[in-house]
């Protein structure tokens, strides 16, 4: 006991539960497409967990033994131990060992459970994905966590949802980036492409004349739904301009006459720094 048990004996004692006892709540963890983050819909996934015993429908006892009274505890559930000290008379109250709070015994047990009114099983459940779920978001399962003791009430169910990375796309809260390579020429003159989306068709995506390595082009409402709500966000296009390591003989040709017209572009300092801003904004902020 503590000191207030110590000083005023059984008026501040503690008492552990002997009535129905809710169910522990369960967690687990699942990983899912980014296809189906994006669209939802349901997902089967098996559940281990304690259960009512089938056998005794969780009363512990054997079907048809004999239930009676507690005689260490009289039926209380628990039991009182007095005590003397120089602080005086106390009480310490706790859980009848013989009973184990319930007030009741048995002459036999469930053979099934051995007296616990639990039994472990796997339970196979539907998961509602919402569309628009993210990455390290948590779904809660109401009653679907163990089965309480003493008719007590199952616990939740907590599902972590984690999201496997994509070979085309990577999610930015409900906007989707896409890297699209293109050529110098298609930088320079400017192009119409074809580019995939995470539902699966296609978007032309508008590359401006003289786009340079690392700018976006926007696609409005090709991203995740917003969770909860309506709209989408964006499909983001970061454009990749690829210089060739092999030329033709025609290509070398033509780039040579390319660069005798152009000559050299004059360096300024503020085109280093938008180079270096494109360049952070292509590989995700970094």
């Amino acid at each position: 006991g503590d000191l207030f048990e110590t000083f005023f004996g059984s008026e501040f004692r503690r008492r552990e539960p002997r009535g129905p006892m809710r169910g522990a709540d369960l967690r687990m963890e699942i990983e899912i497409e980014l296809i189906d983050a994006v669209r939802g819909g349901e997902r089967k996934i098996r559940v281990p967990r304690l259960e009512m015993c089938s056998h005794c429908q969780g009363s512990g006892a054997e079907p048809g033994s004999n239930v009676s009274t507690c005689t260490t505890c009289n039926g209380r559930g628990e039991v009182r131990q007095v005590q003397q000290s120089v602080f005086g008379r106390f009480v310490n109250v706790s859980t009848c060992p013989r009973c184990g709070g319930a007030g009741k015994t048995v002459d036999k047990v469930c053979t099934k459970c051995r007296g616990e009114g639990r039994e472990r099983k796997d339970k196979d459940l539907e998961l509602t994905l919402p569309p628009g779920i993210d990455d390290g978001q948590q779904l809660r399962v109401a009653g679907e966590g163990e089965a309480g003791l003493r008719g007590g009430p199952s616990g939740d169910l907590y599902v972590l949802i984690r999201i496997k990375e994509h070979e085309l796309f990577r999610r930015e809260g409900d906007d989707l980036i896409h890297v699209l390579r293109i050529s110098p020429a298609q930088a320079t003159l400017g192009d119409e492409l074809s580019v995939p989306t995470i539902e699966g068709d296609e978007a032309t995506v508008r590359v401006p004349a003289g786009s340079q390595h690392g700018q976006m082009v926007r696609l409005r409402g090709k991203g995740a739904p917003h969770l909860g709500s309506t709209g989408r966000g964006d499909q983001l296009v970061y454009l990749d301009v690829a210089v060739a390591r092999t030329l033709t003989k025609e290509q070398r040709d033509l780039y040579k006459r390319l660069r005798d017209i152009e000559g050299t572009p004059e360096q300024q300092t503020d085109d280093a720094r938008n180079v270096f801003d494109r360049l952070r904004d292509a590989m995700g902020g970094e």
